[in-house]
């Protein structure tokens, strides 16, 4: 038996980090409006005056270039949260203090867009070892597949002096996002760590394996453990089930040449499912996924979407004339500053014929990773019936935010995310995600143990195969 895998990847795309825009930066566009200029170091103090500038920086830049910057929370719970940090920045601290100060400030937009994407982490090395997740129960668990002393999908129970509880509660208080599951699946608690205790040479770190085993290990730092996807990945297995893991809406040249490749095989190989893996996808640009649908068939259909935004000196003037009419239209080009557009787009699925459109069963796997134009893919699939969706619903609500400004702040070098457009569907209440037809939820512990219950489920629908073993 022979497992089938390949890969088109283009120029794979860096995920952005920190509190919680982490698997999106743009709802319309993967990619900011203006390419930033290279990250710089943040000082190592600041004084009262200039973090209460930077602060200051941001709501008026927030007010400034959203058409509802509140939209995902209030005004009053951002002024509040505005309150306390400024507060907070009563004497002198450190640059990681003032980081985890503006986390818990972006965090109370509850938009999934909307963070602080550098902090003093990014310049450090070594640092803690292990990749850690938050898991649906709020526990902290290791992901990293490769070390032996702490094996993958054990729980952890302290770092130090500090406890995994602590740890995960300060990481979700400056982790933004419209829902629980949003705020856990962009979570970053080894960045946390780094920020409230700074770095050590080696850590002491207490767990309970899988198998439920306590164990302790001392572990030297290393460097920042991270997982890098490709943006889509072919799969046949061993069972003659086609995967594609769809990760990043990016490159749809790339895209287009890459489902040739991939259904291409579907039909020669006797696959019989196909199965479009979205878990992962934290979006990019929403117009590669129209590749994909020719090739899936479905119900016609069409729905209609309104996009709001708010006219802008400041992004005319820094994104210059062409480029601002690309992304927001030749009215909001024209119209004064401060103006609010609002546009409505219809989009009809025509269902473009293909030759190598499949006919076998196909499923959808979303789950709360599903992000921004990942979410616009399942909400599409399901919109449109184009498969049966098995797994979690998403952690987005179908209305939500988009279109990402970054903004740099004057002092301390910190570069927030802003949104700067609205999304809602017509036939989609205020806070209503993408379900699953078939519920079958899979837990960060399951993931770094190799467990999918998603998949069994597909395997369940299907039933024993009845094609050969697929041979190459």
């Amino acid at each position: 038996m022979r497992r089938e895998e390949f890969v088109l990847t283009g120029a794979a795309l860096a995920g952005v980090a920190a509190f919680g825009a982490g698997r999106a930066i743009a709802r319309a566009d993967a990619e900011p409006s203006i390419v930033p200029s290279p990250l710089l170091e943040p000082p190592t103090m600041l004084t009262p005056a200039q973090m209460l500038a930077d602060i200051a920086a941001f709501a008026d830049t927030l007010v400034e270039v959203g058409p509802d910057p509140f939209y995902t929370s209030s005004r009053a719970a951002f002024d509040v949260a505005r309150t306390e940090a400024e507060e907070s920045c009563a004497q002198p601290q450190s640059s990681s203090a003032f980081a985890l100060a503006m986390g818990q400030l972006t965090a109370a937009l509850n938009d999934g867009h909307v963070s602080v994407i550098n902090t003093p982490y990014d310049w450090n090395s070594p640092v803690f070892p292990l990749l850690l997740s938050v898991d649906y129960d709020n526990a902290l668990i290791t992901v990293n597949p490769h070390n032996l002393q702490v094996p993958a999908g054990s729980r952890i129970l302290s770092i130090g002096n500090r406890s995994a509880d602590d740890l995960v509660s300060r990481t979700l208080a400056v982790t933004g996002g419209q829902t629980p599951a949003l705020r856990r699946a962009f979570a970053r608690p080894n960045e946390i760590l780094y920020l409230l205790d700074g770095a050590s040479p080696n850590y002491d770190v207490s767990f309970v394996t899988p198998m439920g085993v306590a164990g302790h290990a001392q572990l030297d730092a290393g460097t920042r453990p991270t997982f890098h996807r490709r943006p889509y990945v072919f799969t046949l297995t061993h069972d003659a089930i086609a995967v594609i893991r769809y990760n990043m809406c990016y490159d749809r040249t790339a895209f287009a040449s890459f489902l040739l490749q991939a259904f291409t095989r579907v039909r020669d190989d006797c696959a019989r499912a196909v199965v479009i893996d979205i878990r992962n996808n934290g979006g990019g640009n929403s117009n590669v996924t129209d590749a994909l649908w020719p090739y899936l068939g479905g119900s016609p259909c069409e729905g209609t979407m309104q996009i709001r935004c708010r006219v802008s000196n400041r992004l005319k003037r820094e994104y210059g004339p062409e480029r601002y009419a690309e992304i927001y239209g030749q009215r909001a080009l024209s119209a004064q500053d401060g103006t609010i557009i609002t546009d409505r787009e219809s989009g009809k699925f025509t269902l473009e014929t293909t030759p190598l459109r499949a006919t076998v069963p196909k499923f959808f796997l979303i789950g709360p990773n599903t992000f921004s134009s990942g979410n616009k893919c399942a909400f599409e699939a399901s919109l449109c019936r184009f498969a049966t969706l098995v797994g979690e619903e998403t952690a987005e609500p179908v209305d939500t935010t988009g279109e990402v400004y970054l903004l740099a702040l004057p002092n301390s070098s910190l570069r927030v995310s802003l949104t700067t457009k609205t999304f809602s569907f017509d036939g989609y209440a205020n806070g209503q995600t993408v379900k699953p037809d078939i519920v079958a939820p899979r837990t960060v512990r399951d993931y770094a143990i190799g467990k999918d219950p998603a998949m069994d489920a597909v395997r369940q629908r299907l039933g024993p195969s009845s094609c050969p073993t697929p041979t190459g």
